[in-house]
């Protein structure tokens, strides 16, 4: 039975946020995600794969053990993995673990009942591979690829503040988004269908709230060496976890009082009973933190000289994200356009992502050729749903009947949305051990599936713990290319590929999309052997007709602090084993075992090496190649 409302995630590097819409009145407000706050922290804690907290409990679990605990699950998602507390896991299983939180605490506000959409907003520069770990989250935590929406944060931005400011088509708009870790800036122009297009965008994502603090903090270690040397030292040798989170959020209350207060305090406790109270100005907040908020000014007006924008051509600069609402941020950018704010900042982009769900401004991670609603206004979306739960019944009654031709979830696809009912989806069963979700079985009913470890995750889990203490790092230098190598076993999940022009139709033969992933395995499985040939023979030319055109190649190195710390004899390199191999549409992850031999006789040493791959026109390029 369909819900008739609809929710959306922000999924910050710091915070998350979320907002609903009923169908039968259209109020879109933002939803409670504790006691006293419409927000929640990101980080999570990872007892096991099949076990993540999230929020203020992963806060106060990190402290008996700081290698669980991920405060920024958010930073791992271009990685594609994420080693924490021994484990090798995805990065959508963190970000399934706060996103399933979300959505138990919106539903338990509906008497239980399921959202009809899940809307999910991502910063504008990223990939379809980033967008897609972001939609793979969200299927872990239950929701069905044919329920998903994605918009990006400056769109989602836009659009909820032209729904309260008239912006006449063709103008031109920019949303400075300066959040808990990340500066986002997107300059934008109004269509006349009342959808925004984006014109340029910029980010930073080393400047936000959490870094202003970090510089604040070290205003207080310099009023301390002059005040109280020995609390410095104190401070700094022997200072409790809880004693650094204290500091912590004296800092971030007193910077948000001095939006709206001329002075605010901070206090600092020791180990010996040592205590200080500082008093902080405006004026030396400013101080302290002008620099960083002249970067955003320059980040600012680069997007604005990419999108052609000149002096005076911007409509209405809009600021979201907590830390816009600092006043310095304020007076710095008014020079380069009318500025403008609503309401909460912090909820903006999750309130707006819903708003641009009713305008038809939302891509849907959607199964290709199989059709994806979007509700482009209240009375279509009550028929939709009318539509919908139909589809979902036959969708059933054919997944019990064929199942060979069930799809799993597939990349984010940039295509128009076809205007007729969704279709659930469940997924493939994997080919291999690894954490894996449970699948969900499709139906006119979708719930978040209970956390249970099958007996795949329990191997996987078992595996993965045992080789956690062992992991080492290499630098291998061959001819100026420096690759990150990480020692570890793993077993990791081989997902076939839906995305590619090699998928299975439906109703094709479940043996012929077996051979087609197994094809696409093949080919990473010799890009791989081919880049460790290349890297050994020290070939220039081949690695780079190897590699993706976004590849950054790290600076040159002539040492290895592997084994003796001295600079290294020349050393070839061979491809022993690909342990783990993760394929999801044209995007994929590899860990390899590497023997590693050198010149002067002694025995091989192994090592292994963490790669992303993608694709480009067609063929599997080595993407990155990062130290764990």
């Amino acid at each position: 039975m369909a819900s008739g409302w609809a929710l959306a995630i922000d999924f910050g590097t710091s915070n998350t946020a979320a907002a609903q819409i009923a169908a039968n009145s259209g109020a879109v407000t933002a939803v409670a995600l504790s006691h006293t706050s419409n927000l929640m922290s990101s980080s999570v804690f990872v007892e096991s794969p099949d076990s993540i907290v999230v929020g203020d409990v992963a806060l106060n679990r990190a402290e008996t053990n700081p290698a669980a605990y991920l405060a920024a699950p958010k930073r791992t998602i271009s990685h594609g993995m994420t080693y924490v507390a021994g484990y090798d896991i995805p990065s959508s299983m963190p970000v399934a673990a706060v996103l399933q939180s979300v959505i138990s605490r919106a539903v338990a506000q509906h008497d239980g009942q399921m959202p009809d959409w899940v809307v999910l907003t991502h910063p504008e520069a990223w990939s379809s591979r980033e967008i897609q770990v972001l939609i793979d989250g969200a299927h872990r935590a239950g929701v069905s690829p044919g329920r998903i929406m994605t918009v990006s944060e400056p769109r989602a931005a836009a659009a909820w503040y032209a729904r309260s400011a008239s912006i006449p088509t063709g103008a031109r708009i920019a949303v400075f988004d300066f959040g808990g870790g990340t500066l986002d800036v997107a300059v934008l122009t109004a269509s006349a269908d009342g959808t925004f297009s984006v014109l340029a965008a910029r980010g930073d994502n080393g400047l936000g709230g959490k870094n202003l603090d970090a510089f604040i903090r070290r205003w207080i270690d310099e009023q301390l060496e002059d005040r109280n040397p020995d609390m410095l030292a104190a401070l700094r040798t022997s200072a409790t976890p809880e004693s650094i989170r204290a500091l912590d959020e004296s800092i971030r209350r007193a910077k948000e009082l001095l939006s709206e207060a001329p002075s605010a305090s901070i206090t600092v406790t020791a180990p010996g009973g040592l205590r200080e109270v500082f008093q902080l100005t405006r004026d030396e907040l400013d101080d302290i933190i002008g620099p960083e908020i002249d970067k955003g000014v320059a980040l600012t007006l680069e997007a604005l000289q990419q999108a052609g924008v000149p002096a005076g051509g911007l409509q209405a600069l809009y600021l979201t994200g907590g830390s816009s609402r600092i006043p310095l941020v304020h007076q710095r950018l008014a020079a380069l356009g009318k500025i403008a704010t609503l309401d909460d900042p912090k909820t903006v982009v999750a309130r707006g992502a819903l708003v641009a769900l009713q305008a038809g401004a939302c891509t849907p991670a959607a199964v290709p050729g199989t059709p994806a609603a979007q509700p482009q206004s209240q009375v279509q979306a009550q028929a939709q749903v009318q539509a919908q739960t139909q589809t979902q019944t036959q969708t059933q009654t054919q997944t019990q009947t064929q199942p060979q031709a069930q799809s799993q979830p597939t990349r984010h696809q940039q295509q128009p949305i076809p205007q007729s009912a969704p279709q659930q989806i469940a997924p493939q069963p994997v080919a291999r051990h690894q954490v894996t979700p449970q699948p969900t079985t499709a139906g006119p009913s979708w719930q978040p599936s209970e956390p249970a470890a099958s007996t795949a995750t329990a191997t996987a889990t078992a595996a993965t713990k045992a080789a956690g203490g062992g992991r080492k790092r290499l630098m291998i230098g061959g001819g100026g290319v420096v690759l990150a190598l990480v020692v570890a076993l793993v077993v990791v999940l081989v997902a076939t590929n839906s995305g590619g022009s090699d998928s299975a139709a439906p109703g094709t033969a479940a043996t012929s999309t077996q051979q087609s992933a197994a094809s696409e395995e093949q080919a990473v499985r010799d890009l791989a052997s081919a880049y460790i040939d290349a890297v050994s023979a020290g070939d220039k030319a081949t690695l780079t007709s190897l590699r993706c055109s976004s590849f950054v190649t790290a600076a040159p190195t002539t040492t290895s602090m592997y084994a003796t710390g001295q600079p290294e004899a020349k050393q070839t390199y061979a491809l022993k084993s690909l342990d783990s191999l993760t394929i999801l549409g044209d995007s994929g992850s590899a860990r390899a075992t590497v023997a590693v031999t050198g010149s002067d006789g002694s025995a091989p040493t192994t090592a292994s090496i963490l790669f992303t791959f993608g694709k480009e026109n067609g063929q599997w390029k080595v993407c990155e190649s990062s130290v764990q």
